[in-house]
């Protein structure tokens, strides 16, 4: 089984109880985060890895949104959630690194807590720009390597059980992994230790 396979596996197995296991770390952290950036989407929005849809609650109303996700039950919750909310929306599953997509296609494109999971999040953040218009932006709110030493000690004594247990980084530099794909730094806040990153780019 391949690298992507298994975390597609993983997602599926844990996918119903992805919203409880990561509650917390939502109301402490990601709700205000989510809420901060994603009201600057605009135009024709993509989402990759959209999970359960948690972003549902925050993009402006009446958006043109396409979301997408490598694991099909991830994605049913989106769903879900979507038509709970009376939010009109295209799923499709889809692979971060080969995405089913034209180039220049969207306004704006979409990555929360994604990146950390993809095999090489390089060829994902290039398959972003390639379906980003030319005058589009890219929203990131990943979480990665801290800049504080005492965290990274322990970030990379449990990197390993981590990754195999949530398919997860929790050491990739985001600022390193950007600059790599070509892509131009907006702005970038760093959050909590400065292990939360809070990103936009462009071309």
């Amino acid at each position: 089984m391949s690298s992507k396979d298994k975390i597609k596996q993983k997602y599926n197995n844990f996918a119903k109880y992805y919203d409880l296991g990561t509650f917390l770390f939502e109301i402490l952290f990601f709700k205000r985060y989510r809420k901060s950036l994603l009201k600057e989407a605009k135009g024709k929005i993509l989402e990759i890895g959209s999970g359960t849809g948690k972003n549902l609650f925050y993009y402006p109303k009446n958006s043109n949104l396409t979301l997408t996700d490598f694991s099909p039950n991830m994605l049913e919750i989106a769903k879900k959630r979507a038509q709970k909310l009376r939010i009109e929306a295209n799923f499709k599953i889809a692979d971060s690194e080969r995405l089913p997509f034209k180039n220049k296609s969207f306004d704006t494109v979409i990555d929360t807590l994604g990146l950390c999971t993809y095999p090489n999040p390089i060829s994902s953040l290039k398959e972003m720009k390639r379906v980003l218009k030319d005058n589009g932006n890219i929203i990131l709110i990943e979480h990665g390597l801290s800049n504080n030493k005492t965290i990274q000690k322990i970030q990379n004594k449990r990197e390993e059980k981590h990754k195999n247990e949530l398919g997860c980084s929790l050491i990739r530099d985001y600022t390193e992994i950007i600059v790599k794909s070509k892509l131009k730094i907006i702005s970038m806040k760093r959050k909590f230790f400065e292990i939360f990153y809070l990103i936009k780019v462009k071309k």
